[in-house]
């Protein structure tokens, strides 16, 4: 399997896609390829109906630009319904036998049926959410290990229903990220008082460690090749690293402050539906810190002219729903320093020395913020 070719692989995938698809009554399918990253995710169009794509189409926000409460729009269950019109497409997401283990997925997967249900006898209520409805295969699981002999592939299975929805990322305007800080304020507090199995396990992110083991693991890396980190930049990320540990050991652990998060809730991962927002890609959610979970979703629009506006707006819509953090701005800015160092930590990983450039040129576009963040400790 290691010598096939890309072709030969999607045609291999797509056989155990089709033999997955057999144990679920989904009738008749039709198989697209979404991608061929960490997972294979192919979406199914299953018959007789076949819903229109959403998700292509051009960045024209003025449709959800409208004059109702974001926050009652996100707590009226109704749009999320898996009787939907659209309820005959799912994403069938493959998932190699290296990767996260069953329990790791089928955990996932009660982590999202949670979010779906909500809780009404909580105080506050708990709305359910809009994410992905897992699909349970013939015999109950929702997790299924499939083989095909004389293929020598094996992987887990999960079936989601589909999300309706268009990714926005120009045209994404503070109110419509106002609804994304809506979102991701619920997602937190269902995690705050989320009651997992017995054998649930998902990652738990230990910052400490890891920032330690980033900067080993960049140093070791690129000792050989002087081009690519030279001792000042070296030096650079060292401090950065530890005042970046030094200010997340420094925060609370409780429950308020740390639970089961999304992991990469960034423009891929939320889709606008008629001006409501639909989470999805949840096979990175870990235990981990709330900031650190918006962190990665502010990051994505720091570099664009209006990320002020939009910062402020994506707070706004959070304090509908939880108070803000205390040292928020400071908080998200020292989680995404973790995250830029762990990055470089994994470009660093790459053994194709030609595409080590992308590690050169993301250490460039970030080295006056890691100046700046190391500056404003000693202030």
């Amino acid at each position: 399997m290691v010598n096939a070719s890309y072709n030969s692989l999607i045609r291999l995938y797509r056989i155990l896609a089709e033999a997955a698809l057999t144990h679920y009554d989904v009738g008749s399918a039709r198989l697209a390829l979404l991608s061929y990253r960490r997972n294979t995710v192919f979406r199914v169009d299953a018959s007789p109906r076949v819903a229109l794509s959403t998700m292509a189409g051009p960045e024209d926000e003025s449709e959800f630009e409208d004059e109702s409460d974001p926050l009652e729009e996100i707590t009226k269950a109704s749009p999320y319904s898996q009787h939907s019109q659209r309820g005959t497409r799912y994403v069938l997401r493959l998932c190699d036998l290296t990767g996260p283990s069953e329990e790791m997925i089928r955990s996932e997967a009660q982590w999202l049926l949670a979010l779906r249900q909500g809780n009404e006898t909580h105080n506050p209520v708990l709305p359910p959410l809009p994410v992905p409805e897992p699909v349970a295969g013939r015999d109950g699981s929702y997790v299924l290990r499939i083989q095909i002999e004389g293929v020598g592939l094996t992987c887990y299975c999960l079936l989601l229903r589909w999300m309706p929805g268009r990714l926005i990322d120009s045209g994404l305007s503070p109110t419509l990220f106002e609804r994304v800080g809506i979102v991701q304020a619920h997602l937190h507090q269902q995690a705050q008082s989320f009651l997992p199995a017995d054998n649930f396990v998902r990652p738990h992110q230990d910052w400490l460690q890891a920032l330690t083991s980033t900067i080993t693991h960049i140093s070791e890396k690129t000792r050989a090749h002087s081009r690519l980190l030279n001792v000042a930049d070296r030096h650079l990320l060292e401090r950065a690293a530890e005042r970046a540990s030094k200010e997340i050991a420094a925060l609370p652990g409780d429950s308020s402050h740390v639970g089961l998060i999304h992991g990469d809730f960034q423009q891929a991962h939320y889709l606008f539906d008629r001006g409501k927002v639909n989470a999805i890609g949840f096979d990175r959610c870990c235990y981990d810190y709330f900031l650190s979970d918006s962190a990665v979703t502010l990051q994505k629009v720091a570099k664009r002219d209006d990320a002020s506006s939009l910062f402020a707006a994506y707070w706004r819509g959070y304090a509908h729903v939880l108070p803000i953090p205390e040292r928020a701005a400071e908080g998200i800015e020292t989680f995404s320093i973790a995250h830029i160092l762990q990055r470089l930590s994994t470009m660093a990983q790459v053994q194709d020395f030609a595409k080590r450039d992308e590690f050169t040129r993301y250490l460039s576009s970030n080295r006056e913020r890691l100046s700046r963040f190391i500056a404003a400790s000693v202030q």
